[in-house]
């Protein structure tokens, strides 16, 4: 995460990677909580989502966390995405 946050330029791969790897080592607390994070940065900069992330990280936060948090991730990441088709 270290390397991550300080980097400049951050594009739709450096994002996916970082968030299936925090989602694969899910057996550390909050890793699912940090993915979504990013996951949810990454909507709201307008940059694109591959739908195997996005199943990682609510299929993780189902797992985990509990239903509400994964509904409620899923609804943000949706409104996020309308905003992003109104905005182009």
């Amino acid at each position: 995460m270290r390397l991550f946050v300080s980097m400049k330029i951050r594009d739709e791969y450096t994002y996916y990677s970082v968030v299936h790897n925090l989602c694969k080592d899910g057996r550390i607390d909050g890793s699912y909580a940090c993915a979504s994070k990013l996951l949810l940065s990454c909507c709201n900069k307008g940059l694109t989502i591959t739908s195997s992330a996005r199943r990682a990280v609510l299929s993780g936060l189902l797992m985990t966390v509990s239903y509400q948090a994964a509904s409620k991730t899923h609804y943000k990441i949706k409104v996020a995405f309308e905003c992003n088709q109104w905005r182009n």
